[in-house]
């Protein structure tokens, strides 16, 4: 499509092709642009919406770019603006900020997840609800009460 658009262009006896290419460049350009704006500072999980979006994205994604252990900042944010009960995480990643943050990591093969977070939120990293085992089915099954561009968090309170 490019060397065609590029061949036409060319000509000089089309204008109306110039034009119409042109015009046509310019909008992917921008829908491009508009995109890259939209899912900012997001970009590394960003999914096109025949996928399901940025939002659903980490369904169609798994063990792709969508989560690479990233989002430890934002949710550190979301931590902060609902400091009423405490925080498990369960984290794909190996940023050490995790070692400095005020929350307890752990694993979903650590038996009853409703029983090991018992009074407390827990975010889970979306890379880990894609899998079939008995906590990653569990956890589809419930509402999310928050999310982060890559963690789902739910309430045990």
């Amino acid at each position: 499509a490019a060397a065609a658009g590029g061949r036409w262009w060319a000509e000089p006896k089309a204008n109306w092709r110039r034009l119409g290419i042109g015009a046509f460049a310019s909008i992917v350009v921008l829908g491009s642009l508009a995109e890259a704006w939209q899912v900012w500072p997001h970009g590394i999980c960003h999914t096109n919406e025949l996928f399901g979006g940025t939002r659903k994205g980490y369904l169609s994604l798994s063990d792709s770019n969508y989560d690479w252990g990233q989002g430890l900042n934002d949710l550190a944010a979301w931590q902060r603006a609902h400091p009423d009960a405490p925080l498990n995480v369960c984290y794909f990643g190996t940023d050490p900020l995790l070692a400095n943050l005020p929350m307890r990591s752990i694993s979903l093969t650590d038996g009853d997840v409703k029983k090991n977070n018992d009074d407390c939120f827990l975010a889970v990293s979306t890379h880990y609800l894609i899998g079939d085992s008995p906590p990653c089915r569990y956890l589809r099954g419930l509402q999310p009460c928050g999310r982060t561009a890559t963690f789902l968090i739910y309430d045990f309170r």
